[in-house]
């Protein structure tokens, strides 16, 4: 509940100004943000209460993974002259071609992990 409360409420407080000023890349700059503040507060409560530690490396590694993989789509939406609906899903299918090239790659996803969930 407290979660949903912090996301709300920054989500609230950002979305007018960022739109406002930047239009749609406002309110997707304020949703992020929003929900990166609901994480962030989620993952100290479970810290704290639970004790649990994330894995800070593998962590960053998929995030720069998942921002590398976005800009290979970007630049085709960019420079193509294709219909709407081909950009996007010949984008959704660059994105997801090059994610899955890149997270075996750098070593974030290893078989040793595909065989723990098989357990």
């Amino acid at each position: 509940m407290k979660i949903s409360l912090i996301t709300f409420i920054t989500l609230a407080t950002l979305s007018p100004p960022l739109t406002k000023a930047y239009g749609v890349q406002g309110l997707i700059i304020a949703y992020i943000t929003a929900n990166t503040m609901g994480t962030l507060y989620g993952a100290y409560i479970v810290k704290r209460n639970f004790q649990i530690e994330f894995d800070k490396k593998s962590t960053a590694k998929i995030y720069l993974i998942s921002a590398a993989s976005g800009i290979p789509p970007a630049i085709l939406l960019n420079s193509t002259l294709l219909h709407e609906i081909l950009k996007i899903a010949a984008g959704r299918t660059l994105y997801l071609i090059t994610y899955l090239t890149l997270m075996p790659l750098t070593k974030t996803v290893a078989p040793t992990n595909f065989k723990k969930l098989n357990t």
